[in-house]
């Protein structure tokens, strides 16, 4: 039998409230940035656009985004890659499941500078027959430098 620890649920639900509560960024932060920096200009100069992306099959719809007029053609493919690689990972979880599920996932850009690229992902999950949804969360943080996604042990 499963002892359920209210005190445990009751502080994991307050951790991640708070955490979400701070995690508000400005969408332009490189403009606050570069008013702090007046001299400094070319730091948060973006040389790429992002358009948007949709991965959508039986029932599951993921929008993502994709880099476009990079310099660098090798770099851009292989950014783009792990974009795409990031915004469908979750999908092996119900891809081969027998019950019919819908999946609807937006991001939004968190932060965007030639250094650095913060997207994050929010959705909801139906299952036929399930009591409730699910509510879907993650982020992807890429170094646009070294064009590697970015994991909290590289920072």
């Amino acid at each position: 039998m499963i002892r359920i620890h209210y005190k445990k649920i009751a502080f994991i639900i307050l951790v991640l409230m708070i955490m979400a509560s701070c995690g508000k960024v400005p969408k332009d932060v490189s403009s606050i940035h570069v008013e702090n920096n007046k001299g400094n200009d070319a730091y948060n100069q973006q040389n790429y656009e992002l358009i948007q992306a949709k991965y959508s099959e039986n029932g599951i719809i993921i929008k993502y985004p994709q880099i476009t007029k990079l310099k660098d053609a090798v770099k851009q493919k292989s950014l783009n890659q792990i974009l795409k690689t990031e915004a469908v990972k979750g999908l092996h979880e119900y891809a081969d499941s027998d019950t019919e599920v819908h999946v609807e996932i937006d991001y939004e850009i968190k932060r965007q500078s030639e250094r650095f690229l913060s997207i994050q992902y929010t959705g909801i999950r139906y299952v036929k027959d399930a009591a409730y949804p699910n509510h879907i969360f993650y982020t992807t943080n890429l170094d646009m430098k070294q064009a590697l996604r970015l994991r909290l042990s590289d920072l």
